[in-house]
């Protein structure tokens, strides 16, 4: 009779032989090494966490040579069939640079947000099979920081505006505005008044909006001089400023418009609806001239106002349409002035003031907290046993973003697991056995409270 013991250790397997010859019995053993060759018949795998793909960030104007990941996979083969070599590919990544043995990605370049606030890479990582060699690919992508490295801008140095002599206090002078290109606070502009006649206007620091903060003079050719400074809310601050001159000009030469001075609509945000729509007209402002022949040609504009360049005006017409979408999240009320200019020179202008109360659409989808949950729980527990709370938000407002979850049906998962759709909380429905099943992929859909059947 034989018997043979073959014990696993490394790449070589031992060999034990017994023999058994008359009586009484003889025995014999030998090692046998046999030597089992790899085959490469296992791809490159990355750490759970970049499986799904990495997010990484860095801060604008950083140093070439800052690290922006360590990417880190395993291959389950032996010898060169599990020796990585990592690469980079996709737009611009020639501004990245991969250490091809670590894994290590770090920049090769500065970077500007201004010019690409985000970069949508490939990472892969690669065996070294001198046969069949196995990759595996995963999305990186690579947001920008905002620095304060933009100050705000103004159009021009100095500004001239004429107003009828003796306007009374709250008339509309001028409307400032300075462009920052940064983000965030660093992007944010506030403005304020200085020099010697400062203090006879008011400057709303938010809109920018300059008028008069008591009666102006009545002489028709007296002239102010105020300096406007534009501030960004960063760290460090920086700052611009403009000149602006204030001449006063005779009252009954500035145009007249017909209709209040004040108007005031309540109006749905993103009210330019799909793209090719034709435009949406809120209102038409007209006004006439004092003046005769070519003088007396009106044209209109927006002269200022917070409504962020979604109102427009037609010059020709007075026509006010919605551009660009009104947004009930960022300006709920949008306060902007219209004017109406002749074309003498100099040409004077008068204006209307349109106030409109925006209100809130369902135009933001909900956005998950965590791109991939993971969670474990015991088998053989009875019914409900919570998992884990999921969490989403909605940028809009009242009904529109209250929300509501609920399981995709289809998963391996039917059956077994539920959820609060208030609260997000999963849980188990049935009792779960690892034997049986020892993992469950779950997907989640979103929706408005008010939109349930």
């Amino acid at each position: 009779m034989y018997t043979f013991e073959l014990t696993e250790y490394y790449n070589y397997y031992k060999l034990i032989f017994l023999q058994m010859v008359g009586t009484p019995p003889l025995t014999g053993s030998g090692t046998v090494r046999v030597v089992v060759q790899d085959v490469n018949d296992h791809s490159p795998e990355f750490e759970r966490e970049g499986r799904q793909g990495y997010r990484a960030a860095v801060r604008e104007n950083a140093a070439p040579g800052t690290v922006v990941l360590h990417a880190e996979a395993h291959d389950m083969d032996e010898g060169l069939n599990a020796k990585i070599r990592y690469s980079l590919s996709g737009q611009h990544s020639e501004r990245f640079v991969v250490d091809a043995d670590s894994g290590v990605v770090s920049l090769a370049a500065q970077l500007d947000r201004e010019e690409r606030a985000e970069y949508h890479l490939t990472l892969a990582a690669k065996d070294s099979s001198a046969t069949d060699p196995r990759a595996t690919a995963v999305n990186l992508t690579v947001t920008v920081l905002d620095e304060n490295d933009n100050a705000p801008q103004f159009g021009e140095a100095q500004y001239t505006v004429h107003v009828p002599a003796g306007a009374a206090a709250g008339e509309f002078v001028f409307g400032a505005e300075a462009v920052d290109a940064d983000a965030g606070d660093n992007g944010r502009v506030r403005y304020s008044l200085s020099g010697d006649d400062a203090a006879l206007f008011r400057c709303d620091p938010v809109s920018g909006i300059i008028t008069a903060g008591s009666v102006l003079s009545s002489d028709p050719h007296h002239v102010y001089a105020v300096r406007v400074t534009a501030r960004d809310a960063g760290s460090p601050q920086r700052s611009a400023t403009a000149d602006l001159v204030v001449r006063t000009a005779p009252a009954e030469l500035f145009p007249t418009f017909r209709g209040p001075r004040v108007a005031r609509f309540t109006l749905e945000e993103d009210m330019n609806g799909a793209a090719g729509a034709a435009p949406r007209v809120v209102t038409r402002v007209a006004a006439t001239s004092p003046k005769r022949g070519a003088a007396a040609t009106i044209r209109y504009a927006v002269a200022g106002g917070n409504a962020g360049g979604a109102l427009r005006v037609d010059p020709l017409s007075g026509d006010v349409i919605v551009s660009n979408g009104l947004d009930f999240e960022t300006a709920p009320r949008c306060e902007v002035w219209v004017e109406a200019r002749d074309s003498d020179h100099p040409p004077l202008r008068s204006l209307v003031q349109l106030l409109v109360n925006v209100t809130d659409a369902n135009d933001n989808a909900p956005v998950m907290e965590q791109g991939l949950y993971n969670a474990s729980v015991m088998e053989e527990e009875f019914a409900p046993v919570k998992v884990l709370r999921v969490r989403a938000t909605d940028r809009d407002s009242g009904l529109n973003g209250q929300l509501s979850y609920r399981l995709v049906p289809g998963q391996s998962g039917d059956g077994a697991f539920g959820v609060d759709p208030r609260t997000g909380e999963i849980f188990t429905k049935i009792k779960l056995d690892r034997e049986a099943v020892a993992s469950y992929q779950l997907q989640f859909a979103l929706k408005p409270t008010h939109m349930n059947p």
